[in-house]
């Protein structure tokens, strides 16, 4: 799996930056002027990077949120929207996996600032 990852505090409703180290037993440190200290789970977030781009480029990460447009039987052109999960080391959406509409679909945000 891609160990490329961001993290995102509750605290303060923003991501972290450059502070978190993911250690290889899964814990998660922020770095301070003393040392690595463990976060709290209850505080952040930790989510993984898919390793794919959307239609745009940009990398899509368990979290985000996408959209794209499908056409339905009557010709109407349909915006879906949907959250991008991580369920036993594959990302999916809810109707799909990610890879299957990855370059179709835009990120439009996350879970923590996005309505689904």
């Amino acid at each position: 799996m891609n160990r490329k990852y961001r993290v995102w505090c509750k605290n303060n409703n923003e991501w972290e930056r450059d502070t978190c180290y993911l250690a290889p037993d899964g814990t998660l440190y922020q770095r301070k002027r003393n040392g690595l200290i463990p976060c709290r789970e209850d505080t952040h977030v930790v989510q993984f990077s898919s390793g794919l781009p959307d239609k745009n480029k940009f990398e899509i990460y368990d979290g985000d949120v996408i959209e794209y447009k499908v056409t339905d039987k009557d010709g109407e052109l349909l915006t879906k929207r949907m959250t991008v999960y991580l369920e036993n080391g594959k990302f999916k959406t809810q109707i799909s996996t990610l890879f299957a509409v990855h370059l179709i679909c835009e990120v439009v945000g996350n879970i923590f600032n996005t309505e689904v």
